[in-house]
């Protein structure tokens, strides 16, 4: 009986400590409700009949699209409220906002020709008209967390830049998420086209548009210098000014760019010039690892070609293990052997960045007689053979390699350095002055490396070349070219 009685009398203390949690859920749920009901009164009004809501987690959508489409486009918010407070918590300072959602826009017909976020309307504007309309949806929703979950400074460069470099991440699985060091290489055309063209918005410029600037002529071209501008705050000079941003980001220290990063105009500018070739390369670098990124984003999680993509993303990010673990997955996934080559390619060349040379080498020859147009395949078996000093080979597969794809710069130049290595002066000034002849810009179907890395001494080797040949007036010639192209070399 006593026992019984100390049983209850818990019982009843445990349901009245309970009691004020629950009060603070069903608080919690009424004022949800409530700013459900304040939505829906807002849309009537503005919109009538023609919009329905939607709610998600942490977003009110408004929308005349169809329920599936809905869904998904809520599924794409909450990916990247997920993300958002992920892996740019420790940027943005940013906090959650669990008691209010957010409100957003999302039309198929009657909507607005461009997306926005408006900060006077608190909400996000979006139109399904194209291909990139999820994608466009987290860029926006990027901005709204900005602006409505943290606080701090908010110039149109820095909050596009950061919106560049956030969409750059994918989710892969819930809650895990990839991304290949802050770059969308699609962003990166008219960065390209100024590259080519020798001109480029001084920083200056850029740091002063006032929004409306910003969006004028030049819009495109704007976004493109923003995005590089905060990745190389983020990851130049290794990450020199990476702090230094974050506290600019998060409103401490000066308004004043310069003064902040205690910098003056022409340093910054200098440096920043300096930074893009490696940039640009680096977009081509990756430029198919974002074609993966957008099939894991919209493709089937259970297909062999899904788990080569994330493969592939984890070997450039350096997580060797995994990316084996997904190509076994893929293995398993590919019953009909269609893929088998690609996934033996992609072991191959996942060994030889483990510096495994030998196994790496014994996997490429082997797929090398089932893949026999793809000029990275032989550019990685002749690195492999020059690391296990067979020379031989190397030069025999780096010509291979040139020969399937005569604009491949890295492949020509690694071929020209054996070829010096080996005392063949000729060939070697032959490839080396068709390095300095290929264009800045060039894209490629094949994805681990881009085509033309911009190797700023190419003229210097060149011209050693030179001399080793006797011909020292192209040797002059050619180191004045050098110190023009690269102001920073010395010794000449």
């Amino acid at each position: 009986m006593y026992k019984r009685l100390v049983i209850t009398l818990t019982a009843i203390l445990i349901l009245f400590s309970c009691l004020p949690a629950f009060a603070q859920d069903k608080d919690a749920a009424n004022k949800l409700a409530m700013q459900k009901n304040r939505f829906e009164e807002r849309v009537y009004r503005e919109f009538g009949v023609r919009l329905y809501v939607h709610e998600t987690a942490h977003w009110l959508i408004a929308t005349d699209c169809l329920e599936e489409e809905v869904k998904s486009c809520g599924k794409e918010l909450e990916k990247c409220y997920r993300l958002y407070f992920k892996l740019m918590k420790d940027i943005m300072d940013a906090k959650e906002r669990p008691e209010e959602r957010m409100c957003a826009f999302i039309f198929k017909t009657v909507g607005p020709r461009r997306a926005y976020y408006s900060a006077s309307a608190a909400a996000i504007f979006v139109t399904l008209y194209s291909s990139r309309g999820y994608r466009t949806l987290f860029h926006e929703a990027t901005h709204q967390l900005q602006f409505e979950c943290s606080s701090g400074r908010t110039p149109t460069w820095l909050v596009e830049g950061l919106a560049m470099y956030f969409e750059s991440y994918v989710e892969i699985a819930e809650g895990r998420a990839e991304k290949v060091k802050g770059i969308v290489p699609m962003y990166f055309g008219g960065l390209k086209e100024r590259a080519r063209e020798g001109k480029h918005i001084k920083v200056s410029e850029l740091v002063s548009y006032s929004y409306k600037q910003f969006h004028g002529k030049h819009e495109r071209l704007n976004y493109c210098e923003s995005g590089a501008l905060v990745h190389f705050l983020l990851f130049g000079k290794n990450g020199a000014y990476q702090e230094k941003l974050k506290d600019f980001i998060q409103g401490k220290g000066s308004d004043d760019l310069y003064s902040h990063l205690g910098l003056e105009k022409d340093r910054l500018e200098r440096e920043f010039l300096a930074y893009i070739p490696g940039l640009i390369n680096y977009a081509d670098k990756i430029n198919a690892m974002f074609k993966d990124y957008y099939n894991i984003a919209t493709g089937d999680f259970e297909s062999a070609e899904f788990h080569i993509c994330v493969a592939r993303i984890l070997r450039l990010k350096g997580e060797f293990d995994e990316a084996r673990k997904e190509l076994d997955k893929a293995a398993e996934k590919d019953k009909e052997g269609k893929f088998k080559s690609t996934i033996k390619y992609n072991e191959g060349v996942t060994l030889y960045y483990e510096s495994k040379w030998s196994e790496a080498r014994k996997v490429l020859e082997k797929v090398s007689k089932q893949i026999t147009d793809n000029p990275q395949l032989f550019y990685f078996l002749a690195c492999a053979c020059e690391e296990l000093k067979d020379s031989t080979a190397a030069e025999k597969y780096y010509e291979k390699s040139v020969a399937i794809e005569p604009n491949f710069f890295s492949a020509r130049y690694e071929l020209a350095l054996l070829y010096l290595n080996r005392n063949k002066t000729k060939k070697a000034i032959k490839h080396l002055e068709a390095c300095t002849k290929l264009k800045p810009i060039q894209w490629t179907k094949f994805s681990d490396i881009g085509l033309n890395f911009v190797v700023s001494n190419v003229r210097e080797v060149l011209a050693i070349a030179y001399i080793q040949d006797g011909q020292y007036v192209k040797a002059i010639e050619t180191l004045k070219e050098y110190v023009e192209q690269d102001p920073t070399a010395t010794g000449y």
